[in-house]
């Protein structure tokens, strides 16, 4: 207390100095709304609640696109915002090497190149940065939007636009450390769902059944110079192909000014998507450029999942082979790495270290499966507490179907879903749980079918060979 009222006084004699700013003396974690002089409250963490969405429901529950900070607006007597929001860190692009032409060099990016490389994984580096960043500014996207959602709430620091290469390589940004566009979002993307003017959306899921009726509440967020009088806003559901199923007026609405407005519901009966479907949510501003989309999957009610007659599917280890097994993993999760794994201590250290899925949404293992290349919302629930293959003593051209992309620190070869051929017989395997509660987890049933389709097929022939050997190593 002692100390606040130094701040008090310090922070009194500023504004008095120069009434024209406003001024606070808290950041980062601090628990407590700071004295009167302040005009606001930046914290990450205040007395109820937390000002990230990986502290309040995503390390937890998938979750959707409803989260806010309506709590912790509640709870503080003073406008709140939000200290470092987001932090998801990106894989490194090797090409920033040569930007370093004076006396400092990137000693650090070169001994991850060299150890990508050693790995026989060089050639997927620039994959592995795209793949990495789109999965991350998903993330970063859906951060903002539960701080735009927020009534009343004062706004949001991002740390930096640009990578910091300090601290463990925090390589967070949407630029890279020389203000260079890394290629993950263009402009127009990135002022979708961060600018002074941005429709949102609210539903309680990404992952929807063709048994349910989709939901969604839509809302304005809006910042700018002035109201916007009689607000047309619309609606559209497109599929892949970027045809337009489904679309719909709002009724026009008055939006004030520093508001969240609501703008009216969607509502739509699944029943006619009859397999598995990725479709595009956008909500528009009519005469205006404002526009916000979001990805939304449909999976049928049920699938067939008893495996075919000619492809076993095997689960019957013993407590001992199970523990052999266990030791070749590692532990997943779905969120990207924070900040850093290689600075800090406790949670920065023990965090599972993986930066998201890399896959070739054209492969037939997952042509029931629809998918981007890089890790997407409906990925939660088969990789949130999973584990990963160590693919480190497979051929250097091994690649698995479903890779996850390890922390560059490290650089493991990691596999979620890899075939290959074993003397005459052919294997298909996968570290995701794709037997437990079917019934209620849709992805992992809906991914299960998928597999055992392609194990049935004339097109499951792997050309990837691994001896006997092989695979007893890689379980060891």
């Amino acid at each position: 207390m002692g100390d606040d009222k130094f701040m008090d006084d310090l922070v009194a004699e500023y504004k008095a100095a120069d009434p024209r700013r406003l001024y606070t003396f808290s950041a980062d974690h601090r628990r407590r709304a700071p004295g009167p002089t302040s005009d606001f409250y930046m914290t990450q963490q205040p007395s109820i609640g937390r000002l990230r969405i990986n502290g309040t429901r995503f390390s937890r529950t998938e979750g959707g696109t409803d989260a806010d900070f309506s709590a912790s607006v509640r709870a503080t007597p003073m406008p709140l915002v939000a200290h470092e929001l987001g932090q998801w860190a990106v894989y490194p692009s090797y090409d920033e090497i040569a930007s370093y032409t004076g006396v400092l060099k990137a000693r650090n990016l070169e001994v991850f190149r060299d150890q990508l490389a050693a790995r026989g994984m060089a050639d997927q580096a620039r994959d592995f940065q795209h793949a990495s960043g789109r999965f991350s500014w998903s993330v970063y996207k859906e951060d903002m939007e539960a701080a735009l959602r927020t009534p009343n709430f004062g706004g949001f620091f991002l740390l930096q636009l640009q990578d910091f290469p300090g601290q463990g390589e925090a390589l967070i940004g949407l630029l890279d450390s020389f203000w260079n566009s890394k290629g993950i979002l263009t402009p127009e993307e990135f002022r979708r769902f961060n600018s002074q003017t941005v429709p949102l959306v609210s539903m309680k899921k990404f992952v929807w059944t063709a048994a349910e009726t989709f939901t969604a509440q839509a809302e304005i967020a809006h910042y700018g110079r002035e109201a916007i009088p009689n607000a047309n806003a619309t609606w559209s559901l497109t599929d892949d192909s970027g045809r337009v199923l489904h679309a719909g007026d709002f009724p026009r609405a008055a939006v004030p000014l520093g508001s969240v407005t609501p703008l009216g519901e969607i509502r739509l009966p699944l029943a006619e998507f009859k397999t598995a479907t990725h479709l595009k949510l956008a909500v528009t501003l009519r005469g205006r450029e404002e526009a916000n989309d979001w990805d939304i999957w449909v999976y049928p009610a049920a699938v067939n999942t008893p495996p075919p007659s000619d492809v076993l599917v095997t689960a019957a280890l013993d407590a001992a082979a199970r523990a052999r097994l266990a030791t070749g993993l590692l532990p997943m999760r779905f969120l990207p790495i924070f900040w850093s794994k290689a600075w800090g201590s406790g949670s920065f250290t023990t965090q599972p270290a993986a930066m998201g899925l890399l896959c070739d949404p054209a492969h037939p293992a997952l042509a029931a499966f629809p998918t981007a290349s890089y890790s997407q919302w409906q990925w939660w629930e088969l990789t949130e507490g999973s584990h990963a293959f160590i693919l480190n003593d497979t051929p250097a051209a091994f690649r698995p179907i479903v890779q996850w992309i390890d922390d560059f620190h490290r650089n493991h070869k990691l596999g979620a879903v890899f075939e290959a051929s074993v003397g005459t017989g052919r294997l298909l395997a996968t570290s995701f749980d794709l037997s437990t509660n079917l019934d209620t987890r849709p992805v992992a049933r809906q991914l299960l079918h998928s597999l055992q389709e392609y194990a049935r097929s004339d097109g499951f022939r792997p050309a990837q060979p691994l001896s006997l050997d092989d695979l007893d190593k890689l379980l060891k």
